[in-house]
């Protein structure tokens, strides 16, 4: 990124993500995902991963300190009194790549797009503000600030709601493979009493320690973030801040979200100041 002068703006940048999975080798044949390196779905990707790993060659191998950096804050708005809310919940990882791609069967690509995602309770109000399924495309706004590196990124964007009942092919796919690398206790709080109920009301099916914890009844919901503008902004001595958008053409015409949207994405950079 260029520096540029004290207090003015380097002009946008677009950028088209490398999508080629492999190279040829000189015996002819291609390498896999483990010699090649993996390409990412959009440019603030790198400082971001950059960022989450601050310092990971110092860090103990076991250092609690990693699952402070899952903490995201997100944003949302009930469309019924219109006032926002926010909270902070775990990130679940980048969705990957092949949802992205309709290519959903099992692979074995570690490759991975730029949505976020999150899981939630069909109880819960975000799920409420989010459309509860019924409507897809909700906005959004997460905040990730991981202290560290001194650096926040606010990914903007719409949301994909998706749960065990969800009728697209590809979003129920989806579901069942963020939920298939939950562990146990995590899956058994879908089961809890309804959120925000008061202590002591509200039914709670908690399955024992040897009864099978079926996704099916639970009230287990998957978000999916699509997102279309990132801001990244450095604090601390040496500040700087970098605004990307997500410039393709579905972005302006479609009047729905969906994950087709992403397909030849492309995001513009652009310096500004703090």
């Amino acid at each position: 990124r260029a520096a540029g002068k004290r207090g003015g703006r380097t002009p946008a940048r677009s950028r088209t993500p490398a999508r080629d999975r492999s190279i040829d080798k000189p015996d002819g044949t291609r390498s896999t995902a483990a010699t090649a390196r993996m390409p990412l779905a959009a440019p603030w990707m790198t400082p971001l991963k950059k960022a989450l790993s601050h310092g990971g060659t110092q860090r103990k191998a076991r250092d609690r300190s990693a699952a402070k950096r899952k903490h995201v804050q997100i944003a949302t708005v009930d469309p019924l009194s219109g006032r926002p809310t926010v909270r902070t919940v775990v990130s679940r990882g980048f969705l990957p790549q092949r949802f992205v791609d309709g290519n959903y069967g099992a692979s074995a690509s570690k490759e991975e797009s730029c949505c976020l995602t999150f899981i939630t309770d069909d109880r819960s109000a975000k799920f409420s503000h989010l459309g509860r399924g019924e409507t897809q495309g909700c906005p959004i706004e997460c905040c990730w600030w991981l202290d560290e590196a001194s650096v926040q990124f606010r990914i903007a964007g719409r949301v994909l709601v998706a749960t065990a009942r969800t009728t697209d092919p590809v979003l129920r796919a989806a579901v069942d493979d963020v939920w298939g690398r939950l562990g146990d206790s995590t899956r058994r709080q879908m089961f809890w009493a309804s959120p925000g109920a008061p202590s002591g009301e509200g039914d709670a099916e908690v399955p024992r320690a040897d009864d099978e914890i079926s996704l099916e009844a639970s009230h287990f919901v998957l978000l999916i973030v699509v997102p279309d503008g990132v801001d990244e902004l450095h604090l601390g001595g040496g500040q700087k801040r970098i605004v990307y958008r997500r410039e393709d053409r579905a972005l302006a015409s479609s009047p729905t979200c969906t994950l087709n949207n992403l397909r030849g994405a492309v995001w513009s950079e652009e310096s500004v100041n703090p």
